[in-house]
């Protein structure tokens, strides 16, 4: 139990530090939306009471007030408060230090030429690279249980209304009319890119010695590669929704595009630099003089 601990201590300390996160703001979403809906309500009880209050009392104010629905408050809360927002640029660096420290150690410290000597180059690759893409379900799993807790919150699943009272379409109406599909692409969105922030990580292992320069060389080269992405999808597709499927961050929240379309470019991603990592590590000599 203890090893276990020993050799997942840093994945628990991030999902220590994403619970915080979640925990801080959805406290304070809780407590905005309190003081949002006993002003709205409020509102609904003058047009009750005197309908030409308002123009709107006519509409949005016509029937009774429900709160933001579930999709709503969780895409509302990843997107409009700090505490969350700030994963969709940190989480990557926190995936390349935890990958890159644990993949160095066991590559450095005799564990992988063991392995080799047992069960082979290839397998014992392998076996060390499945191991790191673990850390690919921590952030899915979590932002399940922040969706639970946004239920808990809203106590509805009427899309389209929060989007036409609340005036915030965090996901598009369309993508959002099959709530468990759109809870599978959704999360197979962030595993997909988390298999390709692993894959840089690993990949600059194997070019760099020390950890800390790995991980700086993993981090800028997803920055340039983020910066490049967008660059091309503003290019080659001006004034056109495919242009935002070519932000990585683009997956948090997504009104504008499809499923299918944001689901291929994940892929598209986590199948490339796959290949690309395959390939930098096939050569079992290169790679071994390289660890040396």
């Amino acid at each position: 139990m203890i090893e276990k601990i020993k050799d997942n201590f840093l994945i628990i300390l991030l999902f220590i530090y994403i619970i915080f996160c979640g925990v801080i703001s959805l406290v304070e979403y809780k407590n905005d939306a309190k003081i949002w809906y006993a002003q709205d309500v409020e509102f609904y009880d003058k047009c009750q009471t005197d309908p030409s209050f308002s123009p709107a009392c006519n509409n949005m104010y016509k029937n009774p007030i429900q709160k933001r629905d579930t999709l709503n408050t969780f895409g509302y809360i990843t997107v409009c408060y700090r505490p969350i927002r700030l994963l969709s640029i940190l989480m990557p660096l926190f995936v390349m230090i935890i990958v890159t420290l644990e993949f160095n150690r066991k590559l450095r410290k005799g564990y992988f030429k063991n392995s080799i000597m047992r069960i082979g180059y290839k397998n014992s690759f392998l076996k060390l690279y499945s191991k790191s893409l673990k850390i690919t379900f921590v952030l899915p799993f979590l932002l399940v249980i922040l969706l639970i807790c946004c239920y808990f919150v809203s106590g509805n699943f009427d899309y389209e209304y929060g989007v036409y009272f609340y005036r915030f379409d965090s996901f598009g109406v369309e993508n959002c009319k099959n709530i468990v599909l759109f809870l599978i692409v959704y999360l197979s969105n962030f595993i997909l890119h988390g298999i390709f922030w692993v894959n840089i990580a690993i990949y600059n292992c194997r070019h760099n010695k020390h950890s800390i320069v790995s991980i700086v060389f993993s981090y800028i080269e997803y920055l340039l590669l983020f910066v490049i992405s967008s660059l091309i999808g503003r290019t080659f597709f001006p004034n056109s929704t495919f242009s935002y499927y070519f932000s990585f961050t683009y997956i948090w929240s997504f009104h504008y595009g499809t499923l299918l379309g944001i689901l291929i470019f994940s892929l598209v991603l986590a199948l490339l630099s796959t290949i690309i990592l395959l390939l930098s590590y096939k050569n079992k000599e290169k790679a071994l003089s390289s660890l040396a």
